[in-house]
């Protein structure tokens, strides 16, 4: 592929387009190309340009472009994370040095961890 022909080389394009372009998508927190999974977009953009530029390469016929808004915490989900101490930066959720795709998760170690939790009263978070 002529590297000036890259949509990945243009930082002029709309990134759901380059996305589209090279068979990239969003599901609101990470970039997917085909089986791979990435935090940042210039990653995802960089490997699936790599593979588009390999000799032999085969478009995927069941691709479908799927790029959806940047998740962000609801209101209520916003009051739990105040009342926790959790915060969320970059589409993760945080509790002390700990790191969370996964709000519940961060709820249930928050919960967990702080004075009469579930580790000083013998008890542990409810079961879903």
């Amino acid at each position: 592929m002529n590297p000036a022909a890259n949509p990945a080389n243009n930082p002029a394009s709309n990134p759901a387009d380059t996305g589209t372009a090279l068979e990239v998508t969003f599901d609101g927190r990470h970039y997917h190309f085909r089986q791979h999974c990435y935090d940042r977009l210039d990653d995802a953009l960089r490997y699936a340009s790599a593979q588009h530029a390999t000799p032999g390469f085969v478009r995927d016929p069941a691709f479908r472009p799927q790029w959806l808004p940047e998740f962000a915490p609801d209101e209520a989900q916003l009051r739990l994370m105040r009342e926790l101490d959790i915060g969320f930066a970059a589409g993760r959720f945080s509790f002390g040095a700990y790191r969370y795709d996964r709000l519940e998760d961060a709820v249930a170690f928050a919960r967990h961890a702080r004075p009469g939790g579930a580790q000083d009263s013998g008890t542990r978070p409810p079961d879903r």
